[in-house]
């Protein structure tokens, strides 16, 4: 009877250990790799913006995961709302309205709180979950100087815009991800990105530089020869003349503290190895 008692006890304790063992090996990690060919701005009262972007994730465990990704606006410009105020009520915007994100780059964390999957007959499954993103990064920028004019010809000059410097951005995001198989699924996102509109400066040319370029202007000098920063790319403004640097001024000399919101709708593929 003892010799009995001792093999089931010596069983059981083999039993834990191999049990132990086993929730000692890490989860095997996966990457993926997203691509979303299409994004949309949803806010798109002031701005309108169109673009791509993609990331790329290592998968840590069965619902978290590290990520890191980038995009691109190929199409960055004010809201034809914006445009007929200007051009209308001649109220112009100085800060947050007329800034524009051109491009992103961030990391962060993917959690899947909720993973499901349907069975059909004969034919496979898929399986769908929940995805929730938390990032940070840095956004390019780009600032309208000037809207589109017409002449008194009934001609029309295309706006005008200067680049602005980077700013931290903080971005918290939500999706649907419906995967086919064990490689391939479709995604759906939808992302809410806050950033500082602040503007301290355009071309590189601080508020002191644009001072040096209009009081030149003012006495009809020609600026290739203005004493400013190094920093400051006089040439990258495209209407010296017709009021560029006179609105860059205007833009700088009342920074903006407020924060840009921007809110975009992703649609696209994942791809698992």
């Amino acid at each position: 009877m003892r010799l009995v008692l001792l093999g089931c006890l010596w069983s059981l304790a083999a039993s834990a250990q191999v049990i132990e063992r086993a929730a000692e090996v890490p989860v095997m990690k996966r990457f993926e790799i997203a691509l979303n060919p299409l994004t949309v701005q949803l806010n798109g009262r002031d701005t309108t913006h169109v673009g791509f972007n993609g990331s790329f994730q290592v998968q840590l465990a069965e619902r978290f995961g590290l990520v890191v990704g980038g995009g691109y606006n190929w199409l960055s410009q004010t809201s034809a709302f914006a445009t007929e105020m200007v051009d209308k009520a001649r109220v112009e915007s100085l800060s947050q309205a007329a800034t524009l994100t051109t491009w992103n780059a961030n990391g962060g964390v993917e959690f899947r709180p909720f993973n499901g999957g349907l069975t059909f007959l004969n034919a496979g499954g898929v399986k769908f979950g929940v995805v929730l993103r938390g990032l940070v990064g840095v956004v390019g920028r780009r600032h309208e100087l000037l809207p589109v004019r017409m002449s008194t010809d009934g001609s029309s000059s295309a706006p005008t815009y200067g680049e602005v410097e980077p700013r931290f951005a903080a971005t918290a995001g939500a999706g649907l991800r419906v995967q086919f198989g064990e490689t391939v699924a479709l995604r759906i996102d939808v992302s809410d990105t806050i950033s500082s509109s602040r503007v301290d400066r355009i071309n590189g040319c601080s508020i002191d530089d644009l001072r040096v370029l209009d009081g030149r202007l003012r006495q009809g000098l020609d600026v290739g020869g203005a004493a400013v920063s190094s920093a400051c790319s006089v040439a990258s403004f495209s209407d010296v003349r017709g009021g560029d640097v006179a609105q860059a001024l205007n833009v700088v000399r009342l920074p903006s503290p407020a924060l840009a919101q921007f809110v975009q709708l992703s649609a696209g593929m994942s791809f698992s190895f």
